[in-house]
């Protein structure tokens, strides 16, 4: 008996008798089992069964979807081998089990498979089959005109376009001395048929090139960011853009930026993490900012962003007539205490935004974790996620903290790792977060749901050692008291 792929397989392991009921005296010579799905595999196939497999051997040729009853089309579907055309399968067979089979069948990414239960399988295998043909294509062999067809038939699926690597043109023989600049693919004979994409996701330069490694190809032309401006001026849905983990300087964030403030009213995310974005790249951003109606997430992380180039972002932010920006990431960017200074005057004056601010490892010390607490903390009301972690806040920085949370009720999560707080200190920051989740979801705050931490006062490389040793003797002990037991 054919199992339909609409039940579950454990489906039938849960209605699987165990040996002890068949071994009962009543079951030895029960002929009439129902719950045997195996019964007719040694029966000869019908009739019909025969037909469809003829079917199936001639899908390409000839089509009788239409003419099917639901169950054998269902049949065809799980059975209709994988490698099809494209140009067949698109316009002829929905979301479903074909589409789920093609997909198990190339790709097996577990991260990506999470995601797939949240979205149909043919849109999952056409964009999938999107981002290898980006990645694997060489430019020089690019020839627009040969694919309109195929763009026509994949265009209303493509929501989501993610490339991880983009190959450059080959270098002749006379070439490979000199250190010509090569260029990518030219995005603008592409993207402009692509009008759906909410979501692109770009790293320029290649993966495993082994012993083929030259530095010439992770560079980026200003004809491939032309380009590229040039392809998203074609997409007015954009909603998130990243172009992360390339190396990308101020000249080429110009014409990125200049294309979203002039063609689009949509845009909600921007990640242009690392990459070699300066001073100059990030008043660009504060532009962005100012200008673009929409934007509420910006992350800048790993770049060489510093006190002058955050000052133009911060300006920006001061004024009422900006973008709704909500989350700002400047994670790893060498700001200094003086750039983290220029962060402080923005948070006093600005009770909107930004509600999210990530400034893990800029490089302030304890006196600007000091000014943090006891000064911006009781004043600001518009923070509600905090990231420091990786700054040298010191012990006094971390009491700061401590005393300026008592007096703001606004801030809900705070990553404090790796700050040289005391364990008094975190206990502390920790019991007043949870009260302000409390607060915030009109929970009754109890003190004793908070934990507090152990802490390990750790100065040097020997006193993990001497932890280490203490952790060693404690298990040797544990493992002699289960011998002696």
């Amino acid at each position: 008996m054919r199992i339909p792929h609409t039940i579950n397989k454990v489906t039938y392991d849960l209605y699987k008798p165990s040996l002890e009921s068949l071994n009962l005296k009543d079951e030895v010579g029960r002929q009439l089992r129902v719950e045997d799905y195996m019964w007719d595999v040694e029966l000869f196939p019908t009739l019909a069964h025969l037909c469809l497999r003829i079917l199936l051997d001639k899908f390409q040729e000839r089509q009788y979807l239409n003419r099917l009853p639901c169950k054998d089309v269902d049949f065809l579907f799980e059975h209709l081998p994988t490698t099809l055309p494209m140009e067949l399968t698109i316009p002829l067979i929905p979301d479903g089990i074909y589409w789920k089979r093609s997909y198990l069948a190339r790709w097996t990414d577990f991260n990506e498979m999470l995601r797939m239960d949240r979205m149909n399988w043919k849109v999952a295998y056409i964009e999938r089959h999107m981002q290898d043909f980006f990645e694997n294509i060489q430019p020089e062999y690019y020839v627009d005109a040969d694919f309109q067809h195929f763009w026509l038939l994949v265009r209303p699926y493509v929501k989501r376009l993610v490339i991880r690597q983009l190959l450059q043109e080959k270098l002749r023989a006379a070439e490979e001395d000199t250190r010509k600049l090569i260029h990518h693919i030219d995005f603008s004979l592409i993207l402009k048929h692509f009008h759906n994409v909410t979501e692109l996701d770009l790293i320029f330069g290649p993966r495993n090139i082994k012993e083929n490694f030259r530095f010439e190809y992770f560079e980026l032309s200003i004809d491939d960011i032309k380009h590229l401006a040039s392809g998203i001026n074609c997409m007015p849905n954009m909603q998130i853009f990243r172009l992360h983990r390339s190396k990308l300087y101020d000249e080429h964030v110009q014409a990125i930026v200049q294309a979203f403030v002039k063609h689009n009213k949509t845009l909600l995310e921007m990640d242009f993490s690392h990459c070699k974005i300066g001073n100059k790249g990030a008043y660009y951003f504060a532009e962005l900012i100012r200008k673009h109606p929409t934007l509420n997430k910006l992350i800048l992380c790993n770049n060489l962003i510093t006190q002058e180039g955050i000052l133009s972002i911060t300006f920006v932010l001061q004024s009422t007539e900006t973008c709704p920006l909500k989350h700002l990431d400047l994670r790893l960017n060498p700001l200094g205490p003086e750039g983290f200074k220029t962060i402080f005057s923005c948070l006093i004056r600005n009770e909107v935004r930004p509600n999210e601010l990530v400034v893990a490892d800029v490089g302030f010390t304890e006196t600007e974790a000091i000014i943090f607490g006891d000064v911006i903390l009781p004043l600001n009301k518009s923070l509600e996620y905090v990231d420091i972690s990786n700054n040298a806040c010191g012990i006094e920085g971390g009491k700061a903290i401590a005393r300026g949370l008592e007096r703001n009720t606004q801030i809900l999560y705070m990553d404090y790792r790796a700050c040289g707080f005391d364990g008094t200190s975190k206990y502390t920051i920790k019991k007043l977060l949870h009260r302000n989740n409390c607060l915030k979801h009109k929970r009754v705050f109890n003190e004793d749901d908070v934990e507090e931490e152990d802490e390990v006062e750790i100065k040097s490389l020997e006193d993990v050692t001497v932890v280490e040793d203490e952790l060693d003797e404690e298990e040797e002990e544990e493992q002699s008291n289960d011998d002696d037991y």
